[in-house]
């Protein structure tokens, strides 16, 4: 070979050479992220790596925590779609990640698939237990005061069985399903087998009524104090024998089994058979909780067949005295034991740097998953010396840093809704529930904002509580959102006597025009027609869902009264379970859907507050109403109650404010509806602050009413004596 066409040759095998090692350099990437949308993941990438990649803003719910150390970049991006169900698309020069439905579509099937799969194992542990105790008696967590263990759980074991799992399995969070002997539209057909058991039911009914019926005839004539207790409920609409078994004299006519979900309940599930006469009356109803899964983060827990007693737990995972122990931050540290209220040790048990609570109003900058989750899995991933990929659910990990690499890895196990791959230098971790996953997300934006109104303003108005509820797709019950509205928006989490809001009736309320709340609040209609929209999703599933309950029409409390206040909402609890008659069951109340003559109306109220805001530091209340005042004062007042719940703390400077408590009627026929409770608290435009002790004169006048109330109240519950007996009178009756 000449040697011009040598070295030309050598040149070209030369760069050859060199132009696929800048290849292979090129295609690895180092990069490392904690947890934050997808979205800014991939902007943050390909800043560091130069790639041209993004993520559709429809990816922004995804939320991953990345680690790559000498990574292949397609390696990375094929692992990366398949841990958030997505695919890449091709814009111009860029590569964009997108949600992938099929991939999706396949999630949700599986995840029925499990949830139908745990039910038939729960039903069949159920069978098995029921049939081992002789079909007499396992422990329940039934609740259906005074109706007797045995025939209810039979009948609702019976219905469980028959039943088609996957129907059970698709109610989602505050969803019910019923079924009827006699199923109209909104109904499903319940099962025949049901019926050998009614009987039974009935049988039991009758004996247990016979039964309190000699106790009563045995039993000492009431004391004048019981007496003006029993008044005094039924003044408030509670029936204080409402819950007494009564004796069915006729074969019932209609059967109806109701399944819901509630929100709080991830996997379990409330079954309800209520029984009817001809006329629609209620007869009795058996009620028992049926848990087909543990659900994240929660052991679960076997069942002996032979006793019915739960088995012990496994041991903990064991200690290899050599494994690494995961070190958290400081910053790290403070938010964990900030969102779990306690600590391992004393010291560590201190409130967060501001600079550390600047970042926590902010979940839009930093990603609540962005503290001790991130910092774990790169920690594991580090020391471990591998690639990782982590598509986290809002569901923290409960990161302990004095917990081992080997006890975190446990952990990261279908017990606890995790699906770790670790394999070919890779680490990939997901959620085995994605698609409920996301719909719990909450929304980070939407919780700034809200945070951010509650801090300039200091209180958070309804309008603000409203618009958040809109914006988040979940229920209010994911441990982010909780944690972050307790900490810095206690309005939304704490109402005075009438409890948190419900996102159900807010999104409803925030659905309405000015012109419809105008009208509500002028004492007009809106019918349910006019509704559109958010607004009747939001109405269906309050009428139709596991929150709210039916009845007759409920008075306004007034506010001289504030037992009335406080006890409004026990008045179902207290009266039969099944309510009034047929119309209490909304399928029945509204067999075809909603109503076409269906209306809401409203009955709203304004009342003087005192608003502490941000600073309502450990009295609690953010809004503080004179009878909530003056049940302060009262109890406050009573040396015996200090030695029940010691000193209680003295709220701090206050401004006066108005408080608008709507009380929202969903009226669905004559003499039955639905209420809804609102509150809005704002300050008077230049009011001046003062003091429990200086409080001003309309709102002295309501807690100086309130203690002589409570002094005289006809109530043992609010007796300081009650809690040693000191008084004997007894609680309503069951």
């Amino acid at each position: 070979m000449k040697p011009a066409i040598r070295l030309l040759t050598l040149t070209f095998v030369l760069g050859a050479a060199a132009s696929f090692a800048i290849a292979q350099e090129a295609a690895t990437v180092t990069f490392s992220s904690r947890a934050v949308p997808v979205t800014r993941l991939l902007v943050d990438y390909a800043a560091a790596t130069g790639k041209k990649v993004r993520a559709a803003p429809v990816m922004e719910k995804e939320i991953a925590v990345v680690r790559l150390a000498g990574a292949d970049h397609a390696d990375f991006t094929r692992r990366l779609a398949a841990a958030v169900a997505g695919r890449w698309t091709t814009e111009g020069d860029e590569q964009v990640l997108v949600p992938d439905e099929a991939a999706r579509a396949a999630e949700a099937r599986k995840e029925l698939a499990d949830r139908a799969a745990e039910i038939r194992k729960a039903v069949q542990q159920r069978v098995d237990a029921r049939q081992g105790a002789g079909g007499g008696g396992i422990p329940s967590a039934q609740m259906a005061a005074d109706v007797p263990f045995g025939a209810g759980e039979d009948l609702i074991t019976a219905f469980l069985q028959a039943a088609d799992p996957v129907f059970l399995a698709k109610i989602k969070r505050g969803e019910r399903l019923v079924f009827s002997s006699a199923p109209n539209a909104m109904q499903r057909p319940l099962p025949t087998v049901v019926w050998p058991h009614v009987a039974k039911v009935v049988a039991e009914n009758n004996r247990s009524a016979e039964a309190q019926k000699e106790v009563d005839e045995q039993g000492e004539a009431k004391t004048d104090a019981e007496v003006k207790m029993e008044a005094y409920l039924r003044k408030l609409g509670i029936d204080p024998d409402g819950r007494r078994p009564r004796k069915i004299t006729e074969a019932p006519s209609k059967v109806i089994v109701a399944v819901q979900r509630q929100p709080m309940m991830g996997g379990g599930l409330s079954v309800a058979a209520t029984l009817y006469d001809a006329s629609g009356r209620v007869l009795t109803q058996v009620s028992d909780m049926f848990a087909f899964e543990s659900g994240p983060g929660v052991p679960e827990v076997e069942i002996d067949p032979e006793t019915g007693e739960a088995k012990a737990p496994p041991p903990d995972v064991k200690v290899d005295p050599s494994d690494p122990v995961v070190v958290l931050s400081e910053e790290s540290r403070a938010v964990r034991d900030l969102g779990r209220g306690w600590s391992d040790d004393e010291e560590d048990a201190k409130e967060p740097a501001p600079e550390v609570l600047a970042k926590l109003r902010r979940p839009d900058l930093y990603d609540p998953l962005s503290f001790g989750d991130s910092e774990a899995l790169l920690f594991v991933a580090e020391k471990r010396k591998k690639n990782l990929i982590a598509a986290l659910p809002d569901r923290h990990l409960y990161v302990a840093d004095k917990g081992t690499i080997g006890t975190f890895l446990a952990g990261l196990g279908p017990a606890n809704g995790f699906e770790l791959a670790d394999a070919d230098g890779w680490m990939v971790l997901k959620s085995t529930t994605p698609g409920d996953d996301r719909q719990q997300r909450a929304p980070r934006g939407a919780l700034a904002r809200l945070i951010g109104a509650h801090e300039s303003k200091g209180y958070a108005s309804l309008d603000d509580l409203a618009a958040f509820a809109l914006a988040s797709p979940g229920d209010g019950t994911d441990e982010i959102t909780m944690q972050a509205l307790e900490r810095f928006v206690s309005a939304a989490t704490s109402s005075g006597f009438e409890g948190p809001q419900n996102y159900d009736e807010l999104r409803l309320f925030g659905s309405l025009s000015a012109t419809q709340r105008m009208a509500l609040r002028d004492g007009g209609q809106v019918p349910f027609s006019a509704l559109a929209g958010k607004a009747r999703e939001s109405l269906i599933a309050l009428l139709f869902g596991a929150r709210l309950s039916l009845g007759a029409p409920q008075a306004v409390p007034e506010s001289e009264d504030p037992l009335a206040e406080m006890l409004v909402g026990l008045r179902m609890a207290f009266s039969n379970e099944g309510g009034i008659d047929y119309r209490s069951e909304p399928t029945e109340a509204m067999p075809r859907g909603l109503p076409a003559d269906g209306f809401l109306a409203a009955d709203v109220r304004v009342e003087p507050v005192g608003m502490l805001g941000k600073d309502a530091g450990k009295f609690g209340l953010p809004v503080a109403g004179g009878s909530e005042l003056g049940m302060f004062l009262y109890i406050r007042s009573d040396p015996k109650y200090q030695a029940i719940i010691g000193d209680m703390p003295d709220p701090g400077p206050m401004t006066l404010g108005e408080r608008t408590r709507w009380h929202l009627r969903l009226v669905v026929s004559p003499g039955i509806e639905a209420v809804c409770r609102f509150s809005d608290s704002r300050p008077v435009p230049g009011a001046a602050k003062f003091t429990l002790q200086a409080l001003p004169a309309n709102l002295k006048a309501i807690t100086d009413r309130t203690v002589a109330f409570m002094k005289a109240n006809p109530l043992p519950f609010f007796d300081p004596e009650m809690f040693g007996s000191g008084r004997g009178v007894p609680p309503p009756r069951p």
